[in-house]
């Protein structure tokens, strides 16, 4: 029987699969065919087949050794060079390529130690790096990125980008890390669809949520004249209308628009108080007793001046810097915070507003611009009992000045002038403020006394992923074998939540709806109780 390439390739393969070292090196070194010649009629060669075996790597890296070692004895390194950048027949896809796709990140870096190019392209135009971010594979995009000088934006021939992938794929932290290194968000494909145009499609809620909270252009429309808000209503993304949507100018006063604010209601927080201040100094003290005046003044500067406190107040930041090859050669994506290059544990939530990472984070509240989290939750508590003491002496003395004004002989008050709609106006003011102040004040006591955050005690109810995820034993990837840990949890999540359909003839397994695979256990929530 005449020796083939193809059929020698089939049984080393099938020696590494079942972990059979001894058979493996006597098939290899019992051969007299070239090794070059181990390719099958698709053009996979055996390097193709390494980089797509389900094994994992510390089990296959001995074999590797086995076969490059007769490599070298057998043949020059030119030729093993070629087979590490030979494209199969179909695809055009080279070892590194699919070694990239398979999440196989010590077969990458063996392959570039012994020259497989990382700038070949496949049928697509795509390169390694497109081909890791449509499978989601951070942890070798982050090693090609910060290791090599390759374009992270290139494009292939349909003018996609890897975050286009990305976004279009729905892969949430290979989108994060792609957002947080990329300078043009407005970037277009072939048919004008920016990144956040591919989220409406994707139905990708939180990757396109981090699009428009760096700045992403809601009003951009494509080559059909279709803005991403209306690229979903099209398509029934009503899901997706609200963060696609572009925000009023008012919004809700008691938690931030889904947009860059500013400091817009942090200067509008200062000039209400000092305008307050002077209205009751001119118009309710201007006749009072003068321990009155001091008094109430007292009150209002302290207020003020614990205003300032609680808003320069470091609320906890992450300040725990790594390199991000590093993170990703390290730590899990989960449990990563690609903008502030910092691994984020249990209660670590990203603020999209302050863009810094903070430590049992509560919420960020626009009025003070700042957040609330371990560093200054206290002195937050503090400030909210101050700001309602103030609140309720002004109160008082407006009701007191209306009193006074309709019997004209209130012992408790002086004899003075008074404008009583002026009185009516400030007691109206600070009862308002109060009614927003007295349920924050009450929230954040209970969360004091339970010693758990808003996050934990409301937006943990909705997230489905919470528990099994921040339950986990470790954030760290502990073997090299590990790397395979996000592909695994996408397909061990994709099985728990499909559910087995039979109809007629006809058995398949369809999405678990209620069921969220892809959330992020550290993603800053939208919050269901009114704050701030």
């Amino acid at each position: 029987m005449i020796e083939s390439g193809n059929s020698t390739k089939a049984g080393l393969i099938i020696y590494l699969e079942t972990q059979d070292k001894v058979s493996f090196e006597k098939k290899l070194k019992g051969t007299s065919l070239d090794l070059y010649k181990f390719v099958d009629p698709g053009g996979f060669n055996i390097f193709h087949d390494f980089a797509k075996t389900i094994l994992k790597e510390y089990m296959m890296m001995p074999y590797l050794n086995i076969l490059l070692e007769e490599f070298r004895i057998r043949h020059p390194p030119y030729i093993l060079t070629e087979m590490l950048n030979s494209l199969n027949v179909k695809d055009k896809q080279s070892p590194l390529h699919v070694a990239a796709k398979c999440n196989k990140i010590k077969l990458v870096i063996e392959f570039l130690k012994l020259g497989a190019d990382p700038t070949l392209k496949d049928i697509n135009g795509q390169t390694v790096l497109h081909l890791a971010a449509s499978s989601d594979r951070v942890g070798v995009f982050a090693y090609f990125y910060c290791t090599l000088s390759l374009d992270p934006f290139v494009k292939d021939i349909n003018g996609y980008t890897p975050l286009h992938l990305a976004a279009l794929e729905g892969n949430e932290n290979m989108s994060l890390f792609l957002i947080s290194i990329a300078n043009d968000l407005e970037i277009t494909d072939n048919k004008g669809y920016t990144p956040l145009h591919l989220t409406a499609i994707s139905s990708s809620y939180k990757i396109a949520k981090n699009l428009v909270m760096r700045g992403a252009n809601r009003n951009a429309k494509c080559k059909f004249g279709q803005t991403p808000e209306q690229l979903a209503i099209s398509m029934g993304r009503n899901d997706m209308v609200k963060i696609l949507k572009v925000p009023g100018y008012i919004g809700n006063p008691c938690k931030p628009q889904l947009k860059v604010m500013g400091k817009q209601r942090f200067a509008l927080g200062i000039a209400i108080m000092i305008i307050k201040i002077a209205l009751v100094f001119e118009f309710l003290l201007c006749h009072f007793n003068q321990w009155i005046d001091i008094g109430i003044l007292a009150i209002s500067a302290f207020s003020l001046f614990m205003f300032f406190v609680v808003s320069f107040k470091d609320p906890g930041y992450e300040k725990g810097k790594m390199k991000i090859a590093e993170l990703y050669a390290t730590i899990k994506p989960d449990y990563i915070c690609p903008y502030c290059s910092v691994k984020k544990i249990h209660n670590t939530v990203h603020c999209y507003h302050c863009q810094k990472c903070v430590k049992k984070f509560d919420h960020h509240c626009p009025w003070i611009n700042n957040c609330v989290g371990d560093g200054n939750q206290k002195i937050f508590i503090f400030y909210l009992l101050t700001l309602i003491f103030d609140l309720t002496a002004n109160f008082a003395l407006g009701l007191m000045s209306i009193m006074d004004f309709q019997t004209e002989k209130n012992p408790k008050i002086p004899t003075f002038y008074t404008n009583k709609y002026i009185s009516v106006g400030i007691s109206g003011f600070c009862a308002g403020i109060m009614i927003f102040v007295f349920p924050l004040l009450y929230i954040q006591i209970c969360n004091l006394i339970y010693k758990k955050t808003s996050r934990e005690r409301y937006a943990y109810k909705r997230n489905v992923m919470f528990s099994s995820l921040s339950s986990s034993s470790s954030i760290y990837i502990k073997d090299s074998e590990d790397w395979s840990y996000y592909s695994k949890k996408i397909d061990q999540s994709s099985a728990e939540n499909e559910i087995e359909t039979e109809f007629c003839c006809y058995r398949g397994r369809r999405k678990n709806p209620h069921l969220n695979r892809s959330s992020n256990i550290n993603e800053e929530p939208e919050q269901e109780q009114e704050q701030d």
